[in-house]
């Protein structure tokens, strides 16, 4: 299973220089890409990690299934970790469907824990658990040639920043990154016509 093969890499190894506790700051100078989310070490037992992707299983694409898993998840002793986790799988699922349904149950989690806050702009632990490493995941989800579901991705990130979840800086990283990730592929894909023509 590929979540055995993860390296150990940590998050501050590639952002020394953004503290995980700074209540106020949620900005990152550079967004983590897809493969370094692939493989962080996440501190979860196999079992934990078992026990989530059998609850992942069970979104179905109904708002019931979704509101399930995510109050099961925020009644787990360390939600923040598994929500690392959900992330980290995110970026390995091979169906759309899938991933958005989870993008879906990431932001009724979200939602849900902004209430924990002491204040607004202060993040909970979820949120700033997340807010490194969600940008793999969101790119991970984009679909080049399928517009209609790229912009359920982006209403998501904007619903985010409308409801001051992540600061206007991260929100606006999450959205150029995916922005530049789109064209990078558009323009590999293009290259790849011309070769194919030439």
């Amino acid at each position: 299973q590929h979540h055995q093969q993860h390296q150990q890499i940590s998050v501050d190894e590639f952002h020394p220089e953004t503290s995980m506790n700074d209540e106020d700051a949620d900005v990152l100078n550079e967004p983590l890409s897809i493969t370094v989310v692939k493989n962080l070490q996440i501190d979860l037992p196999q079992q934990a990690k078992a026990e989530i992707d059998g609850h992942l299983s069970l979104l179905d694409g109904s708002k019931e299934s979704i509101k399930n898993v995510k109050n099961w998840l925020l009644q787990h002793p360390t939600p923040a970790i598994v929500c690392q986790y959900v992330v980290q799988v995110m970026c390995w699922m091979s169906s759309s469907a899938q991933q958005l349904q989870t993008l879906y149950l990431l932001n009724d989690v979200l939602h849900s824990v902004f209430s924990w806050r002491e204040r607004p702009e202060k993040l909970d632990l979820v949120s700033q658990t997340l807010s490194p490493i969600l940008n793999g995941a969101l790119l991970a989800c984009c679909n080049v040639k399928d517009h209609e579901y790229n912009s359920k991705i982006i209403k998501v990130i904007n619903l985010w920043g409308s409801k001051g979840i992540f600061s206007e800086g991260t929100i606006a990283h999450f959205l150029n990154s995916i922005a530049q990730y789109q064209l990078d592929n558009l323009v590999s894909q293009h290259n790849q016509q011309q070769q194919v023509q030439q």
